[in-house]
């Protein structure tokens, strides 16, 4: 294969720059993608090649990788097709990782090498040659990557199948037991042994035709994973979602619909989703989207907006850097718990932008309350970040045009008006996730809190400080239930908290918080630190309901109140009364 240099198209970067897509834009990303995954491929070739015991007792790499070029070389578009199924990336990705030592498995390393043959073979069957190979097995199961599974039941955890495929049939033993199936990958007999990769399509034009892979071993975002075959009623049960999602698209958002349409071809259904679209998407897999099942079509459409805005990122990043290098996991991202490098925090943007974008069409169409908390949430966390990120030393020139234009584009919506309600909660979630994020996060130098903990022991005034805050891994998981309460408050009005709320962890004080009672959810809140002074939420709830100055001090600078009340002799300093002090003191930072 000759390499082809790739240039992007300005007017492309234009479009990507603003978050935006186009079918001719995610056409150009699928070529761009192939090179890239034909250069993986080569790499997974010089690997077996040259190290041919990693395919153990399966056939040498010779046949397989003979096969594949005759294909390459007489028909480019089906081997192009074939290399590009999404999990075919992630295997290769997957396979090398491991041959580094970068990712361990129980299974022989002849298992993940020998999918080779069982792409090769797949090649075959679509070419109509006859041809016979071995195939791998996990616990008795041997995929055809992009036709389906052959399960062999109890037949030991790892194995060899014999495949063959002749006159458009295909056959697959495993001693005795039979397997046999058309090229297209039906089986003609309802064999229970064979599970096709289903397919879905939606909609009349634009078209999404999309596999529902439930069986891929490497259709997850890292390691393999068994099947988990949906049952019948499951699969009709994402047939309709995705239906009414496509549906939903194509009349309030063409533009996305029709840019999406080509490049979104496998959905993996993920479990525990809770009703809420849980997604994933990865670099190595284009066009797949992971996403659990969501409880109605709108959430589904929204996964779908924001898994599509990560594969276009990410396809725009194979081409062209928009940071400097790596750099460590420091900064805030509101749609995350966690420090985030710069890197994954532009990934937040781009997809978030386009998820605000979404909801802004929603809400103009529905006027549901609901529907623009969700534009104006979204509007906000974006627009936090991105003044944080704009004008970065460690963005590329490609990045400061990201930055920018993305920055306009929000900046735009600023006239979208979103009634009372919604907007104050969205403003409470977002300031409260933030003071949140910052008392698990980030962590005061000690030479300060003990210079603030003497002072205030002494009743002197504040010292002048800088916090010198160092970010920590802090805590992983976090409670939802201020985000929750603050969705049914802005849908269904103010009703009593339901056990499962409390359960997650609201209560009055959240409540009154959100009906704008901001002295009696203080001092609520005040008389939960009384009972528990590491309730995290309690602080934060607590910077939210107080008043001037000592809200200030208590949502920029929560960890160091919360660590000089810590270090105060009991009786500690009432919480409000402390960020008080320390609001009249002049800090850095």
């Amino acid at each position: 294969m000759l390499l082809t240099r790739h240039r992007i198209k300005e007017s492309h970067l234009d479009l990507l720059c603003r978050g935006d897509g186009s079918a001719d834009l995610t056409e150009t990303l699928w070529q761009t993608e192939f090179s890239r995954r034909f250069l993986l491929f080569h790499s997974v070739v010089d690997l077996l090649t040259g190290r041919p015991d990693l395919l153990g007792p399966l056939p040498p790499p010779a046949a397989s990788l003979d096969l594949l070029m005759a294909m390459d070389a007489s028909d480019r578009a089906s081997f192009r097709d074939l290399l590009m199924h999404p999990q075919v990336g992630s295997w290769a990705a997957y396979l090398l990782r491991r041959a580094q030592g970068l990712a361990e498995s129980p299974a022989p390393m002849w298992v993940d090498a020998g999918v080779l043959h069982a792409l090769a073979f797949v090649g075959a069957v679509r070419q109509g040659r006859d041809w016979a190979t071995v195939l791998p097995a996990r616990d008795g199961k041997a995929m055809l990557p992009g036709l389906g599974m052959a399960v062999f039941p109890g037949r030991g955890a790892w194995g060899a199948v014999e495949a063959e495929t002749s006159g458009r049939q295909v056959t697959l033993r495993r001693g005795a037991r039979e397997v046999r199936v058309a090229a297209d990958g039906r089986s003609r007999s309802g064999d229970a042994r064979w599970w096709p990769l289903r397919r879905l399509r939606a909609g009349s034009g634009p078209v999404l035709a999309v596999t529902i892979d439930d069986i891929d071993p490497y259709r997850d975002l890292s390691d393999p994973v068994p099947p988990r075959r949906l049952p019948e009623a499951g699969r009709r049960r994402w047939a309709s979602l995705l239906t009414e999602a496509w549906e939903i698209l194509c009349t309030q958002h063409r533009a996305a619909a029709e840019a999406m349409a080509g490049g979104v071809v496998s959905l993996v259904p993920l479990a525990d989703g809770g009703g809420a679209a849980r997604s994933a998407s990865t670099g190595e897999a284009f066009g797949s989207v992971l996403v659990s099942e969501p409880g109605d079509a709108v959430s589904l459409a929204v996964a779908l907006v924001h898994e599509f805005a990560h594969i276009r990122l990410g396809g725009l990043l194979h081409l062209l850097p928009v940071t400097s290098g790596g750099e460590q996991e420091t900064r805030y991202a509101p749609w995350r718990d966690d420090p985030r490098p710069l890197p994954g925090l532009i990934q937040g943007i781009f997809a978030f932008t386009n998820i605000a974008a979404f909801w802004r069409v929603q809400a103009g169409v529905s006027r549901s309350p609901a529907d623009e908390f969700e534009f104006a949430l979204a509007r906000r966390q974006v627009e936090q970040v991105l003044r944080e990120v704009a004008g970065s030393d460690a963005l590329t020139e490609v990045g400061e045009r990201l930055i920018d234009g993305l920055t306009g584009r929000v900046a735009a919506w600023r006239s979208t008006s979103v009634a009372e309600i919604p907007a104050r909660a969205a403003e409470l979630v977002a300031a409260a996730h933030r003071t949140g994020w910052r008392l698990r996060h980030l962590s005061p130098a000690k030479e300060t809190v003990d210079r603030l903990v003497v002072a205030w022991s002494r009743g002197e005034d504040a010292p002048a400080l800088d916090p010198a805050y160092v970010v920590a891994a802090g805590e992983k998981e976090w409670s939802q239930a201020r985000l929750a309460l603050a969705r049914r408050w802005v849908a269904r009005g103010d009703e009593p908290l339901t056990d499962r709320l409390r359960a997650l962890g609201a209560d009055d004080a959240d409540a009154a918080l959100l009906r704008g009672e901001r002295a009696a959810a203080a001092a609520a809140f005040t008389r939960r630190l009384h009972a528990d002074p590491d309730d995290l939420d309690a602080w934060s709830g607590l910077a939210l309901a107080a008043g001037e100055p000592a809200a200030v001090v208590l949502r920029e600078h929560p960890a160091l109140v919360r660590a000089v009340h810590r270090g105060v002799p009991p009786p500690g300093p009432e919480p409000a009364v402390l960020a008080d002090w320390l609001a009249r003191a002049r800090m850095a930072g």
